[in-house]
């Protein structure tokens, strides 16, 4: 059996352990392991864990668990399938309407990625993930609304990691709209300051 060695892409360190129904095998860390008699009829497990470089927490994949059968006898196991984990740099996102948003996030392999912002307007996009770390660079549109927002990542329908995000507008003529302050709500701002400006 092999655990895959490629799945951080340039991790700065990572870790191997093999578990045998759930339980860990003692002395074996390495990227491969040869089934012995102690596991006929045993779910075997692969699970790799790494810290890539700018972030702050660990990354921990399994691989499906493949159950070992006597040799030359019975169905083939399946073969092992790491499962996706994602993060997020940490930290609040901030937007404007219009220009083009910048995050940062890791997956431990390469994947199909939905992107999902929601809040008071909901988008989504897909992207083609790379190993290791990644930034989501998307172009927003100028018709979104100012406000908190929550940033979704997805793969294959179950939500990997999520983020806050602030967005703000820019008003023509009247200049950046705080997030929170509607633009009917910022222009009485606007009015009244201009008033006690000119006074």
């Amino acid at each position: 059996m092999v655990c895959a060695a490629d799945v951080w892409g340039a991790a700065a360190s990572a870790s191997v352990a093999w578990q045998r129904n759930g339980a860990v095998i003692a002395g074996q860390n390495g990227l491969t392991y040869t089934p012995t008699t102690n596991d006929l009829n045993a779910q075997i497990t692969c699970t790799s864990s790494a810290r890539l470089p700018g972030m702050l927490v660990d990354l921990t994949a399994t691989s499906n668990p493949i159950t070992v059968v006597p040799q030359l006898s019975g169905p083939q196991g399946a073969d092992g399938v790491v499962v996706l984990a994602a993060v997020f740099a940490p930290g609040t996102v901030s937007a404007r309407a219009g220009s083009r948003l910048s995050v940062k996030y890791a997956v431990t392999n390469a994947a199909p990625l939905v992107f999902m912002l929601k809040g008071k307007s909901a988008l989504t996009r897909t992207v083609s993930a790379r190993a290791g770390a990644n930034t989501l660079r998307w172009k927003l549109p100028e018709s979104l609304k100012a406000g908190k927002y929550s940033l979704r990542m997805s793969f294959h329908g179950t939500v990997k990691a999520t983020t806050k995000m602030r967005v703000s507008r820019w008003h023509r003529g009247r200049g950046w709209v705080p997030p929170g302050l509607s633009e009917v709500g910022f222009r009485r701002v606007w009015l009244v300051a201009t008033r006690a400006v000119n006074a």
